[in-house]
């Protein structure tokens, strides 16, 4: 994600949160006064939502598929690992065993 568009990220989220709270004064206080006039916070809230679609379109809904890879480069891989595996576990046998040689284990004696 590039930078400008990390930062509307944020500032859409900024506006999410600036929403919530609209919503919930409206909720809670209802759209109108007692008098029968509209709330400030509607006007808020109207302003708010005209933001955030402008953040939101510069973003774009368009889906971005993430690259994947061929089950042909999938599998070239998973062999590469088996075999250096396969290479690392020979190295490692000889150079406990020596060239070709039998490992000898020391094991104590059992005592009665």
């Amino acid at each position: 994600m590039a930078t400008l568009e990390g930062t509307y990220v944020r500032r859409l989220a900024r506006q999410e949160g600036a929403l919530t709270l609209l919503e919930n004064d409206m909720a809670a206080r209802g759209v109108t006064t007692a008098r029968g006039r509209v709330r400030a916070t509607y006007a808020a809230y109207l302003t708010t939502i005209g933001t955030w679609d402008k953040l939101a379109m510069r973003i774009g809904l368009a889906r971005k598929a993430r690259p994947t890879q061929t089950i042909e480069s999938i599998l070239e891989y998973r062999q590469r690992d088996a075999q250096l595996a396969a290479e690392a576990e020979a190295a490692r046998h000889a150079s406990v065993t020596g060239a070709g040689e039998v490992p000898f284990v020391d094991v104590p004696p059992i005592r009665r």
